[in-house]
């Protein structure tokens, strides 16, 4: 009794303990948000949610042992609105529901029919069946209870997706744990990895593409977590950037320093050439200069802006030609970053 007691004031002054902040509490507070996106979802959905935050709340008890975290973890209370003691009696009863459903089979009805009286007369001509020519009946599984449609290029492109939906895409993908590699509200290899991961996720094929019910599917699941994760200010200027700055005459003209990066398959070999170009405008969308690189070489320069896309050429005179530069204006800040005709990277900055 003695001992019980002793333990059970430590287990209270260990609890009472304050929480220094952590890794376990960011993991911690990842699984919450999900945790809370999953109220009102379908039952298939809010199981895969359960599932991630079951799998977060596993590593904090696996990775942080002695924390305080861990050990309510294991205690299967209520942390901050988390549930443990729940999550876990909705993950048993589903996986119950599953096992149940998975043994349940479609049998085919057999008609019933009435034995042949070798005495009687009048069995002849009725046909006899032999016992190995009797079909074979096949046991189906029920199908299951959501099928997800499979997402494809035609599919996503039906979306009509721009800039900014594709940024929510990304942060809704971020925030619950599927990280698209940047939110800049560009498709790329991170973005379709962090798609197929998620549709994975979901039990659904995992494309890289999505369609109208799963993108549907992604909005309510991750809507908790992106208005949370909206309040820092960094995340909201990511998710909705200013409009981009407008280009005109007044600030294409003038001094920019640039950069040209030549690797070892370029027509220059592995090289690097810095420089400053002066740029003024001569009417419309032409703008004529002059450049000096760090070689010492001088260039005349014509360039045509049409939009955020900048197209020059740098004349350099009969010996060494004429190099191509096409690049494009960043959106914030007046950045150019392109290539060349050497096969060069190009960047330059206003001076």
């Amino acid at each position: 009794m003695i001992c019980r007691f002793i333990a059970t004031a430590s287990l209270a002054v260990l609890m009472a303990k304050p929480v220094l902040a952590g890794p376990e509490e960011a993991l911690f507070e990842t699984a919450n948000i999900i945790y809370q996106s999953a109220e009102g979802l379908p039952p298939e959905m809010q199981k895969t949610t359960y599932e991630s935050v079951r799998s977060i709340l596993n590593q904090i008890v696996a990775d942080y042992p002695a924390s305080d975290l861990a050990l309510q973890i294991i205690l299967k209370e209520e942390i901050e609105g988390l549930d443990v003691a729940n999550l876990n009696a909705v993950l048993q009863d589903a996986e119950e529901s599953e096992t149940a459903a998975t043994e349940k089979m479609v049998v085919p009805a057999v008609p019933e029919t009435t034995p042949l009286d070798p005495g009687n007369s009048n069995n002849e001509g009725d046909e006899v069946i032999e016992q190995d020519t009797l079909p074979t009946l096949t046991l189906e599984p029920e199908e299951p209870l959501l099928s997800m449609p499979v997402g494809s290029e035609a599919t996503e492109r039906e979306l009509d997706l721009d800039r900014q939906a594709i940024r929510d895409l990304q942060a809704r993908l971020l925030v619950i744990g599927h990280d698209p590699n940047g939110v800049d509200g560009a498709i790329g290899r991170g973005t379709r990895g962090a798609i197929r991961s998620w549709q994975s996720s979901m039990s659904a094929e995992p494309t890289g593409y999505l369609n109208t019910s799963q993108l549907a599917a992604l909005k309510d699941q991750s809507q908790l977590a992106l208005d949370e994760w909206l309040k820092d200010d960094a995340n909201a200027r990511a998710y909705k950037p200013p409009p981009p700055i407008a280009l005109g005459p007044r600030n294409m003209s003038g001094n920019w320093r640039y950069t040209t990066n030549c690797g070892a398959n370029s027509k220059l070999g592995r090289t690097r050439i810095t420089g400053n170009m002066t740029m003024r405008h001569a009417g419309g969308l032409n703008y004529t200069g002059t450049l000096v690189n760090s070689q010492g070489l001088r260039a005349r320069l014509n360039a045509t802006l049409r939009g955020r896309n900048i197209s020059g050429v740098a004349n350099f005179g009969f010996l060494f030609g004429t190099v191509r530069t096409e690049a494009r204006v960043d959106d914030q800040a007046l950045i150019l970053r392109g290539r060349d005709s050497n096969g060069c990277s190009f960047y330059a900055r206003k001076s």
